[in-house]
């Protein structure tokens, strides 16, 4: 687990100087270690990397409006947004979307990955369950309900 920023926390007119320069190093932080794990061989001579043996996930534990407060800056808002790598995931994959009005939560089809007014609201348990179980663990240890995600697991 790597805390890559901090400093997130912008309601005020500092959001457009001290959020991009942030975000962009634990960006940069984020790629090293996929470059570094892509590039080194796994060791059992099967031409593999390290990446396809190493599970990814970089989020964040809120999230931002997507409008500009009255003061210049950003409030806390209840949809987030994760990004996976590696290992039991399928690959160049989005899952999920945002309202048109709000940015809210919209439910997905967990098969597809594509939204679907009828579907699921995939939830931060839902994701690491996800993972979990590509992995061979069990996601009730998680502590919460866990609804499996078949959109993003590669098998």
């Amino acid at each position: 687990s790597l805390r890559l920023t901090g400093s997130l926390d912008t309601h005020f007119d500092n959001w457009d100087t001290d959020q991009p320069a942030d975000q962009q190093a634990a960006f940069e932080v984020i790629n090293q270690i996929l470059t570094d794990l892509k590039g080194t061989p796994y060791p059992d001579g099967s031409g593999d990397n390290w990446l396809d043996y190493t599970t990814v996930v970089a989020f964040s534990e809120f999230c931002r409006t997507p409008l500009i407060n009255t003061r210049g800056g950003r409030d806390h808002h209840p949809v987030n947004a994760c990004m996976l790598w590696g290992a039991g995931l399928k690959k160049g994959r989005v899952i999920g979307a945002s309202s048109e009005v709000g940015m809210l939560t919209q439910g997905v089809d967990l098969t597809t990955g594509l939204p679907d007014p009828r579907g699921h609201v995939i939830r931060p348990e839902d994701i690491l369950g996800t993972v979990m179980a590509t992995a061979g663990m069990d996601g009730s240890i998680l502590g919460r309900e866990v609804t499996y995600i078949p959109a993003l697991a590669a098998t």
